[in-house]
């Protein structure tokens, strides 16, 4: 795997190089002795993988611009320590939730009036306004609030805390007493008004009452969804007697792992949208990722996040999905590759537009010092900034996780996950992207380090194993030229041709611009040309392979215009020798006739699966559908010949195969 390895001395600063040729494919393990007269011996041992060279067992992760999803508000935990504001806005913080907890702002009532707000008979000292102030100043954009317990005066039991086990709203007195409801009213609309009067910070949004089933030894009330509905209602209708309706509500913050009927997240939903007058208030439908006990992370899976997402978007008044809660205790790099998939999981199945982990100090600090978490969360938090959208991707690959964002900026941002222990070789495919990235990496070895420039003429994007990378493209070419994924074809098949998307100058335009194409390899092809750009930015390869041949060619195309501007991509077409349509491989996904002309039946193996996407060898989107039965026909009326791949998703799962449309 690496014959005749040497390693020189060590330079003036300490530094050794090791020097080696990769041979096969493979893991060698290196063993370096060091050693120098008076000193001890010191031994280090460390693995290098050699990847195949072969295109064909590329990844090909697909992207769509044209489909877009949630605008992330931002990315942040709960509230820190002012000690620590440097390392968390050095993380890429850009939100903060912010608890009234023991800190009460209305410990007691301002006045006999809840219609007369008395701003001098609140508690000021309860927040440290020149933290906060510090945090808007260092780019943190989002600030919402959450009430963990109403003042013990305005409860039924007098007091913050209760002991007790939850029970239902009518059978515990550790509730907000609705005689006090128009009182809370004024106090939430007071808290808000401070924030802005003493910090210059305007409050997106105000959660009523933290996790709604639970009693706590720490202050807590129980809070029913018929009841939550109604508070909603009275202190909207408050805050848009004070001016304050840009201001919106979120609820109901309960934890995920809760199956209890009308006090889970369902019910609460339902209890909401069953009050037009709180629904229209309630904006944000926010949950905790923890189990049935408010303690242990219990992520969802992908169809719960992503069942609980269709039901808070539907009409009337559409809700975005909030993570505002939830803890992975740091006990090592598996903690971070956890946190990793969190992320990840919230953002594609739940379409989350802000996320605010609990406990900045012991999940992404250990001993006040930053961790892995911390580093894997800079991967997300520093790059996606608030006002980016998500974008299309592809769903999960194997080991190989992955979401795109375009910021306002004009950056574009890649967040890819590789969860397995070995490498991955990855080649980004789709209309309008950019053909260079920064790219910064964590990993158990690596602290969000600067891993140089990608250029995806360098080939295939190499993703360490059990690592995340983000890769950010500050601005986008002076000429905009597609990224194909590699075509395999099967020996004597004849005539195919690739299209090539998304072709323009910075204008959008075409005039001017030429579309060369050469390959390394002649000799597989009998036929080779390129056609000139179309009206729709596209133009087409038609290649045919050279009789019995089988082999691959490296494709280099290169776009140019009139003032000598130049940009390059590059693909691999690899002819094989068939086995099959499906190259020998378990067929999962059965697809008949295959080829086809006009219909094909597309047979799916299970009942889990609830889209069926086409995509073309550019990855770009024919036509996605819902799945109605596990036999389906597709209308293949107006789809050009050549080759495409059929795909079905559903409960985080995906399969496909490739279709010949003749």
């Amino acid at each position: 795997l690496m014959p005749n390895p040497s390693v020189s001395s060590a330079d003036t600063t300490g530094k050794a190089t090791l020097t080696f040729v990769a041979g096969n494919a493979g893991t060698v393990t290196v063993t370096l002795n060091v050693s120098a007269q008076g000193s001890n011996a010191k031994t280090l041992t460390f693995k290098i993988n050699v990847i195949s060279s072969d295109p064909a067992q590329q990844i090909h992760f697909s992207i769509d611009r044209s489909q877009k999803f949630q605008t992330i508000r931002g990315f942040g935990t709960f509230q820190t320590e002012p000690r620590l504001i440097d390392v968390y806005t050095a993380m890429g913080s850009s939100a903060v939730r912010i608890g009234i907890i023991g800190n009460q702002w209305e410990p007691v009532n301002d006045n006999e009036d809840p219609n007369v707000m008395n701003m001098a008979g609140f508690n000021y000292n309860a927040f440290n306004w020149d933290y906060f102030r510090s945090l808007k100043e260092r780019g943190v954009q989002t600030f919402i609030i959450t009430s963990w317990s109403p003042p013990a005066w305005m409860k039924r039991n007098l007091s913050l805390d209760h002991r007790e086990e939850a029970q239902e709203w009518e059978k515990t007195d550790n509730i907000l007493d609705p005689v006090y409801y128009e009182e809370f009213a004024e106090s939430m609309a007071a808290v808000v008004k401070a924030f802005k009067e003493e910090a210059g910070i305007d409050i997106t949004a105000i959660g009523l009452q933290n996790e709604p089933y639970f009693n706590e030894p720490y202050p807590s009330a129980i809070l029913s969804g018929p009841k939550f509905a109604e508070l909603i209602k009275i202190v909207g209708d408050r805050f848009h007697r004070e001016g304050l309706d840009h201001v919106g509500f979120y609820m109901p913050e309960q934890v995920f792992g809760i199956g209890w009927g009308d006090y889970s997240n369902e019910g609460y939903l339902a209890a909401v949208r069953a009050l037009p007058d709180a629904d229209k208030y309630t904006t944000v439908f926010a949950v905790h990722g923890y189990d049935g006990t408010g303690i242990t992370p219990g992520f969802p899976s992908y169809s719960n996040w992503s069942n609980l997402y269709n039901l808070a978007i539907q009409e009337p008044n559409p809700k975005e999905m909030w993570m505002t809660e939830t803890h992975i205790a740091y006990t090592g790099w598996s903690s971070a590759m956890s946190l990793a998939g969190a992320l990840h999981g919230s953002l594609i199945a739940g379409n989350i537009t802000l996320w605010t982990n609990w406990s900045f100090e012991d999940m992404q600090l250990t001993s006040n010092e930053p961790n892995l978490s911390y580093y894997v969360s800079k991967q997300f938090f520093a790059h996606i900034k608030p006002g980016a959208v998500r974008v299309y991707t592809s769903p999960e690959i194997g080991d190989l996780m992955g979401s795109a964002y375009e910021n306002t900026d004009g950056s574009f941002t890649l967040v890819m996950i590789n969860k397995g222990s070995s490498p991955i070789r990855v080649r980004l495919v789709g209309a309008g992207l950019p053909l260079s990235y920064q790219v910064f990496r964590t990993s158990s070895t690596e602290k969000h380090v600067d891993a140089g420039v990608y250029q995806v003429t360098d080939g295939a994007l190499i993703l360490p194993a059990s690592s995340v990378s983000t890769l950010v493209s500050s601005q986008m070419p002076a000429l905009a030229l597609g990224q194909v994924a590699n075509v395999k074809v099967a020996k004597n098949s004849g005539e195919a041709t690739v299209t090539i998307p998304g072709i323009s100058d910075a204008n959008g335009q075409i005039a001017g611009l030429t579309l060369t194409a050469e390959n390394d390899n002649p000799s597989l092809f009998s036929q080779f040309e390129i056609s000139a750009i179309n009206t729709n930015h596209s133009a087409a390869l038609s290649f045919t392979p050279a009789q019995d041949q089988t082999g691959s060619a490296k494709v280099t195309l290169t776009l140019r215009d009139d003032q000598n501007n130049e940009v390059q991509t590059i693909f691999y077409i690899i002819v094989y020798t068939p086995q099959g349509i499906n190259e020998g491989k378990t067929v999962t996904l059965s697809l008949y006739p295959n080829p086809a002309s006009s219909v094909v039946r597309v047979t799916l193996p299970s009942t889990e699966y609830k889209t069926i996407t086409m995509t073309d060898l550019t990855g770009r989107t024919i036509f996605r559908t819902n799945v109605n039965s596990m036999d389906m026909d597709i209308n293949l009326t107006g789809i050009p010949k050549g080759i495409y791949v059929v795909q079905a998703e559903g409960n985080g799962k995906s399969v496909r195969s490739r279709l010949v449309v003749q």
